[in-house]
């Protein structure tokens, strides 16, 4: 109750037009809306409700303005109104290769190693991959309750063309 207090008055104090939620509960719409004018945006990045396992969920979006999501997948499970899609995208230009002919090629990935992030799809995959891209490395950083099993696969995948780390995150 402290930190919906704090954003409350936060929001109703700080005179704001919009707050952009990233997901989340219902409180900041629903204190958004009690505040005074400030309108929400409710961004919407997936389906699965990671405190309820990782079997997609319905959406229900009560307090929101506008509703956006950031695919097609996303906005079918929004059900009580009609979500924009706003496909995420950074032009990036191109960049000169890192890696010299012939040199290791380098897969990685960090974040929290639960299920849900889907990381032994990443190493089940890596035979696939080696089998089209020679001399690939695999770097794993990140810590959770699938560290473990993770460490556990990395033998099978650890040879001269390919590794497979599992290293703390740095914390933030």
């Amino acid at each position: 109750l402290v930190g919906a207090r704090k954003c409350g008055r936060g929001v109703g104090e700080g005179g704001f037009d919009i707050l952009h939620q990233h997901g989340g509960g219902r409180a900041p719409g629903w204190l958004a809306r009690r505040a005074g004018h400030t309108r929400t945006v409710l961004h919407l990045w997936s389906h699965v409700a990671e405190a309820k396992g990782v079997n997609p969920v319905p959406i229900r979006t009560l307090d929101a303005d506008c509703v956006l999501a950031t695919s097609n997948a996303v906005a079918r499970w929004v059900v009580d109104r009609k979500a924009e899609v706003v496909y995420p995208a950074v032009d990036i230009p191109p960049l000169p290769p890192r890696t010299p002919p012939g040199g290791p090629r380098t897969i990685g990935t960090a974040g929290r190693l639960v299920p849900m992030k889907g990381v032994t799809h990443l190493i089940r995959a890596l035979p696939l991959v080696r089998s089209r891209i020679a001399n690939v490395l695999l770097e794993i950083a990140g810590v959770g309750p699938e560290r473990k099993s993770l460490e556990d696969a990395r033998s099978p995948w650890n040879s001269a063309s390919s590794a497979m780390t599992a290293t703390p995150a740095p914390s933030s």
